[in-house]
């Protein structure tokens, strides 16, 4: 991950990440949604998790959070747009 980390520059677009082999926890884990919520200091209405996988989308509604399933680059750009997000 490291070396990941120092490769890519997009790393700098995000405030925070969580990063799984870090956290020793990984989707579709409720451990990983509530880490993220307290790390960061979020609540889950309130965050929007972006995800291929529904599994994933399933178990961060479950925890709270707000889903948007990723199809292409445009159609999440629309809901994130109707979010107010961006």
């Amino acid at each position: 991950m490291e070396h990941l980390e120092h490769v890519y520059p997009f790393w700098e677009v995000f405030a925070g990440r969580v990063i799984s082999c870090r956290v020793h926890s990984c989707k579709p884990d409720p451990a990983i949604y509530a880490y993220l919520l307290e790390q960061y200091g979020l609540e889950g209405p309130q965050t929007v998790f972006i995800d291929d996988t529904k599994v994933n989308l399933e178990a961060a509604a479950q925890c709270g959070l707000h889903t948007i399933q990723f199809k292409n680059p445009a159609q999440c750009e629309r809901e994130l747009r109707a979010l107010g997000c961006i």
